[in-house]
């Protein structure tokens, strides 16, 4: 039996689970037991990485076949898998560069192209700083071997001078005085050379803080590019707010006005309908009927009733 574990999600699994022929097949299968994407599980720089608990309570990792399956008969009764999104190393300038192809391109999406011109920027600077570091550490092996051969030479020239002193007093002291002239040599060119691989260090080192200072520079005018334009697109929303407004409000008006429009006629059809019926009915005056249909508010029953009660 195994538990895996990712993200707080523990699963339970057969040992049949893990019955696969290649590592890449068994981190498919996690994928599709988990139900996530864990890019670059299969990859030695990948972001995530395997692990297993050991007997002793310590997460060993897994890379490969052989080593998952030495952890199957190393891990007891019940094997515990774990698996974990990888930490950069502490002070890595370049952190992201440990990410798959896959991942930079989605990071990428959506980014303004001042964003991505930051990006590339920034990561030519850390690719520039870690190129001067190891050429500061072979400076400095190198320098460590030139002095572990000077040490040599003076110890084969002590031993030297020693064997010579065996042989008599004459030869001791002209051994002596060759073993101190060289001596002196090697430490004068130990100390030439040591200035030069310091003036070295300290161009590499301005030429790293130079870099650094570009960086920033960049830095800070990618966000006032970015800043800029988000200034302005806020202000063509603030525009096109505006512009709705007036549309809605000229369309408002345009409806009442059409609206009050066919009102006007729809009342003057029908008044003129009323007085033809009023004409039709022995009312010969149009004036006598229009005013008669005002006083009674268009109601023709009444003008009719009032025609009639007068005998007109």
């Amino acid at each position: 039996m195994a538990k895996i574990s990712f993200k707080g999600d523990i699963r339970r699994v057969g040992i049949d689970f893990f019955s696969v022929t290649e590592f890449g097949e068994l981190c498919q299968k996690l994928r599709v037991l988990h139900s996530a994407n864990i890019p670059g599980l299969e990859v030695r720089n990948g972001a995530f990485a395997l692990k297993y608990e050991d007997l002793e309570g310590d997460l060993v990792t897994i890379r490969t076949l052989n080593e998952f399956q030495e952890a199957l008969s190393a891990s007891g009764d019940v094997l515990r898998l774990f698996i974990e999104k990888k930490q950069p190393a502490k002070g890595s300038p370049c952190e992201d560069e440990n990410l798959n192809e896959e991942n930079k391109d989605s990071s990428n999406k959506g980014l303004s192209k001042e964003e991505r011109v930051r990006r590339k920027q920034e990561k030519r600077a850390c690719r520039q700083q870690e190129k001067l570091q190891k050429q500061e550490e072979k400076l400095r092996k190198k320098v460590e071997r030139q002095a572990e051969k000077q040490m040599q030479n003076q110890v084969q020239a002590s031993s030297s001078s020693s064997s010579s002193d065996s042989t008599g007093t004459g030869s001791s002291s002209s051994s002596s005085s060759s073993s101190s002239s060289e001596s002196d040599d090697a430490d004068r060119s130990k100390q030439v050379s040591d200035k030069r691989e310091a003036k070295k260090l300290k161009k590499k080192e301005k030429l790293a803080a130079q870099a650094v200072k570009r960086q920033q520079k960049m830095e800070r005018k990618a966000a006032q590019a970015t800043k800029k334009e988000e200034k302005k697109q806020l202000q063509r929303q603030k525009q096109t707010q505006r512009m709705e407004r007036k549309l809605d409000m000229q369309r408002a008006k345009a409806e009442r006005k059409s609206a009050k429009h066919l009102k006007s006629v729809d009342s003057s059809a029908n008044r003129e309908q009323k007085v033809a019926q009023l004409h039709a009915l022995g009312l010969e005056d149009k004036d006598l009927a229009m005013k008669l249909l005002d006083q009674n508010e268009g109601d023709i029953a009444a003008v009719v009733q009032l025609l009639l009660n007068d005998g007109l």
